[in-house]
């Protein structure tokens, strides 16, 4: 059984009473890492902040992203509910709006980038790094 389903379903049982309250409601199933399979992605709240947590086909848990619901950081989100889509990745679209594609991005037929949306400000944009081998983000 994928490990990140488990902790999905002992959470309802207070057995992690610190962690996160996930929104089954967010769950995006899409190849984010572009091994062909795909992973799963998931939006959690934890006091004033949103975690995204990524579990790839394969089991291994990211480091889970935590980024704030207000407040002037580059990473603060201007609501207090998130949603969280997958969109195919598009290295042009990348160049148009960065003037530049990151290292680590790549673009390959059936593969994903997360697209992290709450209120009014900017999107956060999510790709897999695959240098990093680790999410990463971008906003305007």
């Amino acid at each position: 059984m994928n490990p990140f389903f488990v902790l999905l379903l002992l959470l309802p049982l207070g057995v992690l009473a610190d962690s996160p309250r996930w929104d089954q409601g967010t769950l995006v199933k899409a190849d984010i890492d572009c091994d062909g399979t795909p992973d799963q992605a998931l939006l959690g709240y934890e006091g004033n902040s949103v975690i995204l947590k990524l579990a790839l086909a394969g089991g291994a848990q990211q480091q889970p992203l935590s980024f704030a619901l207000a407040g002037s950081s580059a990473d603060a989100l201007c609501g207090s509910v998130g949603t969280l889509s997958a969109e195919p990745t598009d290295a042009q679209a990348l160049q148009e709006s960065l003037g530049e594609v990151p290292k680590g991005y790549q673009q390959h037929q059936g593969c994903f980038d997360l697209v992290l949306r709450a209120g009014e400000c900017d999107a956060v944009n999510l790709y897999w790094d695959h240098q990093a081998r680790q999410l990463a983000w971008w906003r305007l």
